[in-house]
């Protein structure tokens, strides 16, 4: 892992490649295609209030140690996870993104207190410009090497929860822009646990989160948009 402070703004010079933010000009690599694997049920949370309370153990991370420009060329390892992309990582206080458009952010390596597996994952996840100015998007996930949700983002605070029936080996998510704008994919924070070990509330409180007891696949999500 490498580290270093780069003035992140675009210039509009020649001598940087479109889509390229500053640090690796010129550097394009390939990104293989993730590969399809048995689909496990899934639901998809956009409340967050809701998602948390449907967890027994986690953690977050909001990405506040990052400074301006810090770049890391393979992977960023964070105190939850490790996250990747295949042409490096162009990081700002409180942003999680790519050095390059078009490219995803992937998440695995998953490390949770009092957590012996991880099957939840949620936050904000978006598309930036060169300079993290927030641009609406249509973002796609795959969780476990299968494209499982898109979703368009029209502002960088809309939540989006995702609890698998099975343990995650690997998380993954795309920002592109349907004008072909330059899009970094983008995070301001995560929220990584598990469902073993949740509080069973009385049912009945309104504190309640739903009780999803028989999870559909995710090509039909459920969408738990507000606690009971």
């Amino acid at each position: 892992m490498t580290s270093s402070l780069i003035p992140h703004t675009s210039t509009g010079a020649t001598s940087f490649m479109a889509g390229v933010r500053p640090v690796l000009a010129g550097l394009v690599l390939s990104f293989g295609a993730f590969s399809a694997q048995q689909a496990s049920a899934v639901t998809i949370f956009t409340d967050q209030a809701a998602f948390t309370a449907a967890l027994g153990s986690f953690g977050s991370d909001n990405f506040a140690d990052f400074a301006a420009g810090d770049y890391f060329e393979t992977t960023a390892t964070r105190p939850n996870f490790s996250a990747s992309s295949a042409n490096g990582l162009y990081n700002n206080p409180g942003s999680l993104s790519t050095n390059t458009s078009g490219s995803a952010i992937s998440i695995d390596s998953f490390t949770v207190a009092n957590a012996p597996s991880i099957n939840a994952i949620g936050g904000y996840f978006y598309a930036t410009d060169m300079d993290f100015g927030f641009l609406s998007s249509t973002v796609s996930f795959s969780l476990n090497g299968l494209d499982i949700y898109n979703q368009d983002i029209l502002n960088e605070s809309t939540f989006l929860g995702f609890i698998s029936a099975d343990p995650f080996e690997s998380f993954s998510f795309l920002a592109t822009d349907e004008n072909g704008a330059d899009a970094y994919t983008t995070s301001s924070a995560l929220t990584l646990g598990t469902t073993e070990g949740a509080v069973v509330i009385d049912p009945g409180v309104v504190t309640d989160p739903v009780v999803v007891t028989d999870p559909v696949v995710v090509t039909d999500p459920v969408v738990v948009t507000d606690p009971v």
